[in-house]
């Protein structure tokens, strides 16, 4: 692969990058003035034929003519989240200073593994959960994790739950695996709960059957009478 596809220093690396971006940039603009609808309405079966039929194509194409093609068939016939009719499930318009900042992220590609994968990107992780944890009033022993969503962020607490129960109780889940004890575990959570919470269980060890829903009332509040049998 010619050096230039490859973001550096070299004024060839720069030109290229310039270039791609602008010619990017001037694809979206057009792609979301003629979008006029939530959706192009192809059906499953039309848009996967449609789809599949320039994937990983024998001789590489030019970067451009990659770009062109992805908008015609892929982004024309995207969700427009951003179209006033769009109502938002889990994701809704794209905040254009977000749009700056992965620009960024994406050129400067740090790796958050470790400090020395990444210098400041680390530390300014480390800053802003330590603000987040002072906003919401934890003290200076708190500490967190950034996550992709919901569904991981509900993983991790139920690891953590896990691990230290078991560590209260003389167990140590990462040498020896999880005791009979952990059998006896349960998760209290409303019948409205995320599918994630059972899904949780399960990877964890401890079986979706742990898992016990509690009935809400009509404000979505636990009712601590009225228990789900699994």
């Amino acid at each position: 692969m010619d050096l230039q596809h490859f973001l550096n220093h070299n004024p060839e690396s720069l030109a290229q990058y310039a270039q791609t971006v602008q010619q990017t940039q001037k694809l979206i603009q057009d792609c979301l003035s003629q979008q006029e609808r939530v959706f192009s309405g192809l059906s499953p079966a039309t848009l996967s034929e449609f789809l599949t039929q320039k994937i990983l194509p024998e001789q590489g194409i030019p970067t451009q003519q990659v770009l062109q093609e992805a908008v015609e068939a892929i982004f024309s016939h995207s969700i427009a989240v951003h179209h006033p009719d769009c109502v938002a499930h889990l994701h809704c318009p794209v905040l254009i200073p977000s749009l700056a900042a992965e620009m960024l992220i994406s050129a400067f590609n740090q790796s958050m593994d470790s400090w020395d994968q990444s210098g400041a990107a680390t530390l300014l992780e480390q800053n802003l959960i330590n603000f987040m944890c002072q906003l919401y009033g934890y003290d200076a022993n708190a500490d967190g994790t950034l996550t992709s969503g919901g569904t991981q962020s509900n993983f991790m607490a139920f690891m953590l739950a896990r691990d230290y129960a078991l560590q209260q109780r003389g167990f140590t889940s990462q040498l020896h695996g999880l005791p009979n004890l952990a059998g006896r575990f349960r998760i209290l959570c409303s019948e409205v709960a995320h599918f994630s919470v059972q899904q949780s269980a399960a990877i964890l060890g401890l079986g979706m059957n742990a898992v016990v829903r509690v009935k809400v009332d009509k404000n979505y509040r636990l009712c601590s009478c009225l228990l789900y049998t699994s």
